[in-house]
Formats: C-alpha cells, structure tokens, sequence
C-alpha cells in the first residue's frame, strides 16, 4: 500500500509541475535580450606512461553574457568566462572573451533544447600565452516565467593552437548549470 501511496504522489507532483511549467514559456522572439550567468566545474585524470603517475585535474568557472535574439530561437552572445584550474599542487588561472551562438528547438514546452558554438579567446596567467577555445554545447533551458530561465548544459573544450608552443587538446563533459534574465 505504501507504494502505491508514494506512485501515486510522485504522479500527482509530476503531473502538477508539467501542467505548470507548460503555461509558462520564455521569450525566445526577435529583438529579445539576455543576461547570463553560470558556474561550471568537471575533474579530469590524465593518464600518463606507465613509470609516472596520473594528473588530477580540477577545474571550477564561471561566465557572465549578454546576447540578442537576431531571429526567432537564435540567439548571438558574447561573455566572460574565467576558470580556476588545480593540479600538480598548483593553481592557474585563464580568462578571456567569447563570442557565440545558440539555436533553440521550439517544442511546445516550458523546456528548449538547443545546440551552442563558442569561440574563445583565453589567457593563461601563469604561462603568459593565449589559446583559442571552441566550445560546442549540447543543453536544457528550462523556463520559470516569461523572463527568467535555468539554463543546464554540457560542453566539450577544442583548445587550438596557436603558436608552435603550444599543444591541441580536447576535453569532454564539461557540465555547467546557469541562469538568464530575458527583457
């Protein structure tokens, strides 16, 4: 019986918060603007040969944006991002500009899917070089009103080289969790 019980409010609930969340859609028309603010954070080991031992990554970052839907459900934005990273008893540091895109899918929900593209150039402090980032992102805006909506998303990091110092490199799963503000 207490199964049934607890079924029949997870239903209930679930049932509750659809029909809620369908009423309420963000504006994703021509000429909307947004602001944006997420954290991001993911652990990496790199394997190395055999006789040495592994990496332990640990990265935490954070952005601030602002965008313009230039058509419906695309939106063009430009942001901040600065990431912490810690390994090898060691902190850095990079920060730079991004500038990207983001097409939304219309599903006759409370909740878009879209695909993103970010291009970003980045500066790392402790070796005084820039790396250019692509990002491509997979994500869930999920709308809470008319205005604001929680934006989750995961991104994959193509670092491109730029002189012959430096090295290509490609992280996967970067999960990040945000907000935006639509006016």
């Amino acid at each position: 019986m207490k199964k049934y019980i607890i079924s029949f409010i997870f239903c209930a609930f679930y049932f509750y918060s659809a029909t809620f969340l369908a009423a309420v859609r963000t504006d994703l028309t021509f000429g909307t603007m947004t602001m944006s603010g997420n954290v991001m954070a993911n652990y990496d080991i790199v394997y190395k040969t055999k006789l040495s031992k592994n990496e332990h990554k640990f990265n935490v970052g954070s952005s601030i944006g602002m965008g313009y839907f230039v058509m419906d459900n695309l939106l063009v934005e430009a942001g901040l991002p600065v990431e912490f990273s810690m390994y090898n008893k060691s902190t850095y540091i990079k920060s730079g500009i991004s500038l990207g895109t983001s097409y939304f899918f219309d599903i006759d929900s409370s909740v878009f899917p879209y695909i993103s593209i970010q291009v970003s150039p980045l500066y790392y402090f402790h070796t005084k070089n820039f790396t250019l980032s692509t990002l491509p992102a997979l994500g869930l805006l999920l709308s809470m009103s008319e205005s604001v909506a929680f934006d989750f998303a995961i991104k994959s990091d193509i670092g491109i080289a730029l002189s012959a110092n430096d090295k290509w490199s490609f992280k996967n799963a970067l999960g990040y969790a945000g907000i935006r503000a639509f006016f």
